[in-house]
């Protein structure tokens, strides 16, 4: 009888040895994943790594990576040369140089370019509102609207118009080119940048407007669902300067007194002249 106990703790002993010997490479590879889904890629061979902000040695600088560390992959070149990579607790996008970098799970990641758009100014262009149009030719009215970029964005910039305000010829991420309006981004090397094209930058159409509802919410984007995009509220019969609308024209872009712009539904807002006034979101 103690025999057969003896025998069963010991087979117990060894069960318990196997399992955790077979559960250790599993815990071992999530550590190095990071907790990332997808793609991992960690910092090799340099003691540390600039992450730039467009895949060029003569872009900014966004942070230094140390050697080891890992980070989730979201895009590459066509020759691998860089990859795209998303920088935590900050959630910027970045780029590293593809010789100091390896990559798990190479295949997962889509190509964004084929080769990288290596400006010989070196200037980016950073958005700096909540959205921005980039346009076909620089002009607010008769320029095609190609994407609607985000705030925080970043491209590389290879051109500027010669008219007032200044617009900047960018390079998005598929290798195509477009324009936005440079007094909503951060320029770097402003002055660096060639003249691509004479003219265009046309002063867009303003007027004013005021509200007609006894308090209206002043949000980030023209979406009434989303209860944290509102900045302010204004009262009835306040007036604004109107500078933009959205592509069916429910919506109207106001500057506000601080000079932060913001949106307000049609419906509770007057404006008098509108038809000549901008499309600045494209919904």
């Amino acid at each position: 009888m103690n025999l057969r106990r003896i025998l069963s703790a010991l087979f117990l002993s060894l069960f318990a040895l196997v399992l955790g010997a077979s559960a250790a490479p599993v815990a071992h590879a999530q550590a190095q994943n990071g907790g990332f889904s997808g793609p991992v890629g960690s910092v090799v061979i340099a003691q540390s790594l600039n992450a730039r902000t467009t895949p060029s040695t003569a872009a900014g600088v966004i942070a230094v990576l140390p050697r080891g560390a890992s980070y989730s992959v979201s895009g590459r070149l066509g020759d691998n040369s860089w990859y795209q990579i998303r920088l935590l607790p900050s959630n910027l996008i970045a780029w590293v140089s593809g010789a100091y970098f390896n990559v798990i799970g190479l295949d997962q990641v889509p190509v964004l370019a084929t080769t990288g758009p290596v400006p010989a100014t070196g200037s980016t262009a950073v958005v700096t509102t909540s959205f921005l149009n980039v346009r076909h030719i620089p002009d607010p009215f008769v320029g095609q609207i190609r994407i609607t970029t985000a705030f925080g964005s970043v491209y590389p910039v290879v051109g500027k118009s010669s008219g007032s305000p200044t617009w900047y010829e960018i390079v998005l991420t598929d290798g195509s080119r477009g324009w936005i309006n440079g007094n909503f981004a951060n320029i770097t090397n402003a002055a660096g940048v060639p003249v691509t094209y004479q003219g265009g930058g046309t002063n867009p159409v303003t007027t004013s407007g005021h509200v007609t509802s006894y308090f209206l919410n002043v949000r980030t984007e023209p979406n009434p669902f989303v209860n944290t995009n509102i900045i302010t509220m204004i009262a009835r019969n306040q007036s604004f300067t109107v500078v933009g609308k959205n592509a069916s024209g429910t919506w109207w872009q106001i500057v506000l007194p601080s000079g932060a712009r913001g949106w307000v539904r049609g419906k509770y807002f007057f404006v008098a002249n509108g038809a000549g006034v901008p499309v600045t979101f494209n919904n």
